[in-house]
């Protein structure tokens, strides 16, 4: 059986990542995504999020990942900044609409098949997020 590791740097690999290294972007906060697939993919790597709660260089294993906030370098919980208290809102307007990826398998053939979570109300009522737009 093929590790889910294994399985999910399969998957990354596939998009034929050809630069030394590999850019993300996201919302962001403690940059565990960037942190964890540097990790995976053993490659050096740069995030640019939104919000980063600790930018700066961070060595995984034999890797780097530098991390830059674009708009909230250094940002913490409970402060005045709207962007990070509302960023679980935001987090839930982005999810993919088939819901959060949450696991990776393979088939008999060797196919990748993603397992997703729930989706969230949003992701099941779109026209809130319409009548948000009106009201904004």
């Amino acid at each position: 059986m093929v590790h889910e590791q294994d399985l999910y740097k399969k998957y990354l690999n596939s998009f034929n990542f050809t630069k030394e290294t590999i850019l993300f972007s996201d919302i962001g906060y403690a940059g565990t995504i960037p942190k964890v697939l540097t990790g995976i993919l053993k490659r050096n790597t740069q995030a640019f999020l939104a919000i980063a709660s600790d930018p700066g260089v961070h060595n995984i294993g034999d890797h780097n990942c530098h991390i830059e906030s674009c708009l909230c370098p250094g940002a913490k919980f409970g402060g005045n900044l709207e962007l990070l208290n509302k960023s679980l809102l935001f987090e839930s307007i982005l999810t993919a609409p088939h819901g959060p990826f949450i696991q990776i398998e393979s088939d008999k053939n060797n196919n990748i098949i993603f397992k997703n979570g729930e989706t969230v109300f949003l992701q099941r009522n779109p026209k809130v997020l319409e009548n948000l737009h009106k009201v904004s």
